[in-house]
């Protein structure tokens, strides 16, 4: 769309239906989804979970939602990458911190932050319709990543993206 960058590998159509996902938490087709994972991970609505534990108090550092399902995921050649979401609130500001094993910092960072960023803004919303005093703001995400990389067969294209945008 308008806003795409030439030569990112992401399109602003991809973002939306990725970011748009969130709200459906079927497999889709893949092995694993990170709404599936969130929304149903153990017959468990993670993101409620959570949302609960900071209502109940909201300087809780307890609001954990993990993707890794040891039983499920042994055998499997494809396992999450998002590993584990946390949302704390301090002096009323609502961060999320994330986890991922493995990053594509070319190919899926985008998609990874403006997800991340999604459950962030929407756990403010959902929060500031049941808090009765002081509303919480969104102050953004801690991104953590124990093993970010391009691909070898992405490495041309991000050259060609940064000396782009020189």
């Amino acid at each position: 769309g308008k806003y795409d960058i030439e030569g990112c590998p992401i399109k602003s159509d991809a973002l939306y239906e990725y970011v748009r996902s969130f709200e459906n938490s079927d497999d889709q087709g893949f092995v694993y989804t990170y709404p599936n994972r969130i929304l149903a991970h153990f017959d468990t609505d993670q993101f409620e979970v959570m949302k609960k534990r900071m209502l109940h108090a909201i300087g809780s550092n307890r609001a954990v939602a993990i993707t890794y399902d040891p039983k499920l995921d042994q055998d499997r050649e494809d396992i999450p990458c998002l590993q584990f979401l946390q949302c704390i609130v301090r002096n009323n500001e609502l961060t999320i911190h994330c986890l991922f094993r493995s990053n594509d910092i070319f190919g899926a960072f985008y998609s990874n932050m403006f997800f991340i960023a999604y459950i962030g803004i929407k756990m403010k919303e959902e929060l500031n319709k049941e808090l009765l005093g002081e509303k919480v703001n969104f102050g953004g995400i801690h991104y953590h990543s124990t093993s970010g990389h391009i691909y070898s067969n992405d490495m041309k294209a991000a050259k060609k993206l940064i000396a782009i945008n020189k």
